[in-house]
């Protein structure tokens, strides 16, 4: 089964943007199209962002809407470590654990809103 990492903008983006094409690509995943790639601290960064008082009141994400992704998130994915590869993405460092993620995890694509590489 393919395998993929989504970073942090397309998850949250997938959870307040409905019909948007991250929400899409979070309906293949649930229905099993694809394996999705992760680490506990990429978990954490999108639960972090979806948590922010601008962002949940803009977008009326509940707990009950978090839940419909971490939860998944930390029992459905693929989690790796995360930390084995670092000093890669130059502009933002903290983008590297998506591209540890992706050659840990074997994953083919690396989903992001941003230019990491």
């Amino acid at each position: 089964m393919l395998l993929i990492v989504l970073d942090t903008n397309v998850l949250v983006s997938g959870v307040m943007i409905a019909g948007s094409l991250p929400d899409r690509l979070l309906s293949h995943w649930e229905n099993k199209e694809f394996n999705l790639v992760t680490c506990i601290k990429a978990i954490a960064e999108v639960d972090d962002v979806l948590q922010r008082p601008h962002v949940a009141i803009k977008y009326r994400i509940t707990q009950a809407k978090r839940d419909r992704l971490i939860i998944p998130l930390e029992k459905q994915a693929i989690q790796v470590s995360g930390t084995k590869i670092t000093g890669v993405v130059k502009d933002d460092p903290k983008d590297d654990m998506f591209v540890s993620c992706a050659v840990e995890g074997n994953a083919k694509y690396i989903v992001t809103s941003t230019n990491i590489c």
